[in-house]
């Protein structure tokens, strides 16, 4: 009789365990905002620094992936909140090479807005210029 009773202590523990776990879950699928994501994931979207071409401009290449198809926006702003470009889209995949000309450039701010959906990436610009003289001596032999 005992061990019946010590059986059924534990069998009732264990169920207990079983619903708060699942309770538990269910809150959380519940809580507003788990639905829905606040930011792109860094799946969806990536942007690489790709250098100063020829012409000294800033290139960026962009991708984003869409897989719905839904209209996306992206706007770039520079250090002082200007736009500086801004297009709504609806690729799949997005791909862009972004050149920017980087006078009086500090800091670039990419903004991509999905729905409900924003993700923000800044990038901090530091030019330097360097002048290059090249020097060649030779040794007089007479």
């Amino acid at each position: 009789m005992k061990t019946q009773s010590v059986r059924a202590v534990v069998r009732m523990i264990i169920l207990g365990v079983i619903l708060s776990v699942a309770v538990t879950f269910g809150a959380n699928a519940a809580t507003p905002g788990n639905d829905s994501v606040d930011s792109v994931s860094s799946k969806q979207l990536n942007i690489r620094y790709a250098g100063v071409d020829a012409d000294q401009l800033l290139s960026f290449n962009v991708k984003y992936n869409n897989p719905t198809g839904q209209k996306f926006s992206i706007t770039v702003y520079d250090g002082n909140n200007e736009i500086l470009y801004r297009e709504s889209y609806s690729d799949k995949v997005f791909k862009k090479e972004f050149r920017l000309a980087k006078n009086d450039i500090s800091k670039l701010t990419f903004l991509v807005q999905a729905g409900k959906q924003i993700s923000k990436e800044e990038f901090d610009v530091n030019i330097s210029t360097r002048e290059i003289i090249d020097v060649v001596a030779s040794r007089n032999e007479k």
